[in-house]
């Protein structure tokens, strides 16, 4: 098609596009209906096979799965795996949530229907490909994914036969939603990035944390990026859900943290801290070549709203330390905090507060002096990102290793 298509547009010199664009949105018309009559939206065909089998975990309401085979729908079954190219209906108050292993998360939320397939190049860019043919989808993709908007969603002849809106990302947490009836696609990103490609070649958007493209009912020639809204995170925050949280993974949390500096002997108790109504914040140790790092991620996005890592002790008598130093960097290409504080704690009390107020990219050791005239037994230490004191960036990582109370010198 694409050789005969560049036939037809190089006709342009030579017919009046008057008289052109009328004999090629008819044949366009014929092509589109003629390729939906054999592929059916169905890329490699219905009964291509997962290079993961899809898991379903839960399904309320009413779910139904298409069957290929026996050509009907039967009701999703909790546990049992999808292996070959299907479609996911839910109706009124109907939900699935479904993974692929331990790299993709999905949540199709009511009334929407999926199309899930192996992508055309596996195993390269992306190892699934879903088309949103209406409704609201919920990913989490740890590995690539493509998430198109089939034709049938598009606004004229004439970009049928070209390319549909199309995501794709090698990692992501976002919400697709495809309202055909109002002609209307709603893509917004919580954390990651991905490449949007429209039915023009030509356009190419680059979405990152906490923005949104829109393609409204007037024509695709309107969408741009634009900054999620307080509300839009709302709707968006529930992505978070499908963020798998598994016994095996915090044990070696646990051990790794022992690895990350001797802070680790004078804790016993880590973890996150946030209202999951107006913030979020996830923290993870991972060794490199290097050795082992802490990377803290924030969302603050909602005015007013406090996240943060907490270390919790037993009434750790402070005085004993002459300082708190570690090593930070910023994460890579995540977006950083302007600047975030150290609190340390007795009880709800906050004794004394260090503010961190720059992020390099290289490794860059930070040191704070603890001083005390009297007793102070400390319960926590937390690491604290406001809405108030990131800045521009509500959502964004730091890394942080070598984590070290540095004792005093024995009298």
């Amino acid at each position: 098609m694409a050789p005969f298509l560049h036939i037809l547009l190089s006709m342009k010199m030579i017919l009046p596009i008057k008289t052109f664009l009328p004999a090629f949105s008819a044949f366009a018309g014929i092509l589109t209906t003629v390729g939906v009559m054999f592929s059916n939206f169905w890329g490699p065909g219905p009964n291509a096979v997962f290079p993961t089998p899809l898991f379903i975990q839960s399904s309320v309401g009413p779910v139904e799965i298409y069957s290929a085979k026996e050509d009907l729908w039967k009701k999703a079954s909790v546990g049992s795996l999808l292996k070959n190219a299907t479609r996911i209906k839910t109706g009124n108050q109907g939900q699935i949530d479904l993974k692929a292993g331990e790299n993709l998360y999905l949540r199709i939320k009511e009334n929407s229907i999926v199309e899930a397939m192996p992508a055309k190049k596996s195993g390269q860019n992306s190892d699934y490909e879903l088309r949103l043919v209406e409704g609201s989808l919920l990913a989490y993709a740890k590995k690539g994914l493509q998430i198109s908007i089939p034709e049938a969603n598009q606004f004229s002849l004439l970009e049928k036969i070209l390319l549909p809106m199309k995501l794709e990302t090698k990692r992501g947490l976002f919400l697709v939603q495809s309202i055909p009836k109002e002609k209307k696609v709603w893509i917004g990103m919580l954390h990651g990035e991905a490449l949007v490609h429209t039915n023009r070649p030509w356009e190419l958007f680059r979405l990152r944390d906490l923005q949104k493209i829109e393609a409204p009912g007037n024509g695709f020639s309107s969408k741009k990026i634009s900054r999620i809204s307080q509300s839009d995170w709302r709707l968006m925050k529930e992505a978070y859900q499908l963020q798998p949280k598994h016994t095996s993974v915090e044990a070696l949390q646990i051990d790794l943290f022992k690895e990350a500096g001797n802070l680790s002997k004078f804790v016993f108790d880590h973890g996150t801290f946030y209202d999951e109504k107006t913030g979020h914040a996830e923290r993870e140790f991972d060794r490199t070549e290097d050795g082992v790092f802490l990377e803290m991620s924030y969302d603050v996005f909602t005015p007013g709203s406090t996240v943060g890592t907490y270390f919790k002790t037993r009434n750790l008598e402070i005085t004993r330390f002459k300082k708190l130093k570690f090593e930070a960097r910023r994460a890579g290409d995540e977006n950083y905090p302007l600047s975030f504080q150290i609190e340390l704690k007795t009880g709800l009390k906050i004794s004394r507060v260090f503010r961190v107020n720059s992020l390099n990219k290289e490794w860059t050791a930070i040191e704070f002096p603890i001083k005390f005239y009297s007793s102070t037994p400390v319960s926590e230490i937390t690491f604290v990102f406001s809405n108030q004191n990131v800045g521009n960036f509500k959502r964004g990582s730091v890394q942080f290793r070598k984590l070290e109370l540095e004792e005093k010198a024995a009298k």
